[in-house]
């Protein structure tokens, strides 16, 4: 059975992947509900979404590594 932070920090994985899923799928829905008022309102929101997504994906150096595992911070709490 596996450890409750480990599950804890996998549930978290996920949802934070759904989340960014369905910001993209929305993103996706409003370029295609524009399409309804024509090719060239659609294709101002397209490339205003790939300079937004570009940017949003980006990371910025941080001290703390983003995908730093639950394990290795809690060792060293186990051996004092």
């Amino acid at each position: 059975m596996p450890r409750n932070h480990e599950y804890v920090a996998r549930c978290f994985n996920r949802g934070s992947n759904f989340w960014s899923l369905g910001l993209r799928a929305f993103y996706f829905s409003f370029s295609l509900f524009l399409w309804i008022f024509g090719p060239i309102p659609m294709f101002i929101n397209s490339s205003i979404m790939v300079v937004l997504l570009y940017f949003l994906d980006g990371s910025k150096e941080s001290e703390v590594p983003r995908h730093a595992r639950v394990a290795d911070v809690d060792d060293d709490d186990d051996r004092s």
